[in-house]
């Protein structure tokens, strides 16, 4: 049965541009570096980058579609202890942020910034009421 999430896996085109991101602006600390791939210890996983070149070897050629353009069906949710705080640090790194900080009707404060390729992750945090 499954019980978690070990990895998460992201098949990039431009790894080193992606690596630089990651470690660089988001200030994730390499775990490994191996042909094709560069991981980053986030929290009690991995987050791994992954060449579409070895992706392809991995798997089958035309299985990635590193070709094929597709709207995000992904957005990766990170909470925070304080969004508004977090995205003034990371927007101060370089990261690009596709929505600043808003309130929706649950009060969930989300901010929305996007990787080099475009992959989507939100951070929030719940803003409690007095």
């Amino acid at each position: 049965m499954i019980t978690s999430v070990d990895a998460l896996l992201l098949i990039v085109k431009d790894l080193d541009r992606c690596a630089a991101f990651y470690g660089d602006q988001l200030g994730l600390k390499v775990k490994a570096r191996e042909t094709g791939t560069v991981s980053f210890q986030l929290g009690l996983q991995d987050l791994t980058l992954m060449s579409f070149d070895y992706a392809e070897k991995r798997s089958s050629a035309g299985l990635v579609g590193p070709t094929k353009s597709a709207a995000h069906r992904t957005v990766f949710s990170v909470f925070v202890d304080d969004a508004d705080k977090e995205y003034t640090s990371l927007k101060a790194n370089g990261v690009k942020f596709v929505r600043p900080p808003t309130t929706n009707a649950a009060g969930q404060r989300i901010a929305t910034f996007s990787d080099p390729e475009g992959n989507l992750w939100e951070i929030s945090h719940f803003v409690v009421s007095a």
